[in-house]
């Protein structure tokens, strides 16, 4: 297929948001042949070329513990809701949230105890505009480095793509985790949000980490509740830094569930 027009449009931007994921055998071949499980059937749920492959990058550089982090499911979520692990977690937000609010009166903490299942993550991948412009980003290097002569190539070389895709930044880092790779996904991270009357003041929303989190102090006021009273909690995220995230990990474990099956690919 010649695609000299096309990919004059693509280095131009304007038309990576509406590639399909199919619409070019040789790279979807490429793509199937490199995606370590369980990313594999994840990946066929996201319709566009440049969202897939800024996935599939993610997914090449945690390789070798895919499995011990994938997502779960609504199930394996339903499953864990009756664990005694669950119930710890939730006895040590609510220390924290007393210690928040103790420490700071007319305040407290706002928290979605809601896991990200697989499924809500892949839907807010294929929907997020800053992940959208990631992936433009890498899909036109994806076309300089590998077309030839204007056309799209009708093979593509697995060790040098899969290299690529490992070494590629793009210039707008993705604000989510590829799909399945979340530690909210796995109970494994919590977001502390800070509520006044019912209403959130600090949402987890970077456009308010300097306005809000850092000017009224909520990254440091936080951040003594939890090493008061969250000794399973570690952070916050420092890369991207999220002062609202903090990792969990309690000394007993979490349970060993079945990594998620995301179902049968869906049309755009």
């Amino acid at each position: 297929m010649v695609m000299a027009a096309g990919v004059l449009a693509f280095a131009a931007g304007l038309a990576p948001v509406a590639v399909r994921a199919d619409s070019f055998p040789s790279l979807t071949r490429a793509v199937e042949g490199l995606a370590p499980l369980p990313s594999r059937r994840a990946l066929d749920r996201i319709p566009n070329m440049g969202r897939k492959l800024l996935a599939l990058r993610s997914y090449l550089r945690s390789a070798s513990r895919i499995a011990d982090i994938w997502s779960w499911d609504e199930t394996q979520i339903a499953t864990f809701d009756g664990t005694p692990q669950r119930a710890a977690l939730m006895a040590e937000i609510g220390a924290i949230g007393a210690h928040f609010a103790a420490a700071n009166p007319g305040y407290g903490l706002y928290v979605n105890p809601h896991i990200r299942s697989l499924d809500d993550q892949i839907a807010a991948w294929n929907g997020n505009t800053t992940v959208g412009r990631a992936a433009n980003q890498l899909y036109e290097n994806f076309l300089v480095v590998f077309s030839k002569d204007g056309t799209f190539p009708q093979t593509i070389d697995a060790d040098a793509f899969s290299g690529w895709l490992r070494r590629f930044m793009p210039r707008t880092p993705a604000p989510l985790a590829a799909p399945g790779l979340s530690a909210h996904g796995r109970a494994s991270a919590i977001d502390f949000q800070i509520a006044q009357d019912g209403r959130v003041i600090a949402p987890a929303d970077t456009s308010k980490i300097e306005d809000v989190w850092k000017k009224d102090g909520w990254d440091e006021k936080l951040k003594v509740s939890i090493e008061a009273a969250g000794p399973s909690f570690a952070g916050p995220l420092a890369s991207p830094y999220e002062p609202w995230h903090y990792d969990y990990r309690p000394a007993t474990g979490m349970p060993d569930l079945k990594p998620a099956d995301p179902g049968p690919a869906v049309a755009e």
